[in-house]
């Protein structure tokens, strides 16, 4: 208000607005991170963001994830991107890219080498075998037979099982049969026994 020497006097009024425009700032996102297809992929485990506000206060946060196919069924992307916002409904956002990669091969249990007679040969049986991710791991064998000794019943047996998963990963098993042959023969039937006469009518042979 203004007043002159006569006490007249004028006013006029100023009406401040304060407003929050300002949306929250970003002080932690978390960073891009490469992991493995049985690892977690929570938010929980790999990290929220966090913000702060110059006037109002943080209000909430949340997260939204687009999921993106890979190669392979256990290899994707998600890009998760958290929203942050303040009491008047400013908000501010931050991405986090993490890729889930299987690069880990199968496991399997490989049986181990053997000797054996060679009428005692072991039928191939495919050995027990886990994966981090895949449960349907895909089998295969290849028998490589070098049996050259004792007219081709004695010598080796050598069996490869190749494991592969969904994503392309490979281990393998070898296991090598050494054949023998260290059982004498038997008789099918008892030699006849000869008598002293049947014997005598072949007469010694001429030297």
């Amino acid at each position: 208000m203004a007043t002159d020497e006569c006490n007249n006097s004028t006013s006029c009024v100023q009406t401040i607005t304060v407003e929050d425009n300002a949306p929250p700032a970003v002080v932690f996102c978390p960073a891009d991170i490469v992991i493995e297809c049985d690892q977690d992929t929570s938010a929980l485990a790999l990290g929220f963001a966090e913000g702060d506000d110059l006037c109002s206060g943080m209000s909430g946060m949340f997260w939204a994830n687009v999921i993106t196919p890979g190669a392979c069924t256990h290899s994707y992307t998600i890009t998760r991107t958290f929203t942050l916002t303040d009491e008047c409904a400013n908000a501010t956002q931050c991405t986090q890219v993490i890729q889930v990669e299987d690069t880990t091969p199968p496991d399997p249990s490989c049986p181990a080498d053997e000797t054996v007679e060679c009428d005692a040969i072991p039928v191939a049986v495919d050995p027990g075998v886990t994966d981090l991710c895949d449960p349907t791991v895909d089998v295969s064998l290849s028998e490589i037979s070098d049996l050259a000794g004792c007219g081709n019943y004695t010598g080796t047996i050598t069996r490869t099982w190749t494991f592969t998963d969904d994503c392309g990963n490979t281990n393998q098993c070898v296991q090598i049969i050494t054949v023998e042959d260290n059982t004498a023969p038997t008789w099918i039937r008892r030699c006849r026994a000869m008598s002293s006469s049947t014997v005598s009518q072949y007469p010694p042979r001429q030297q």
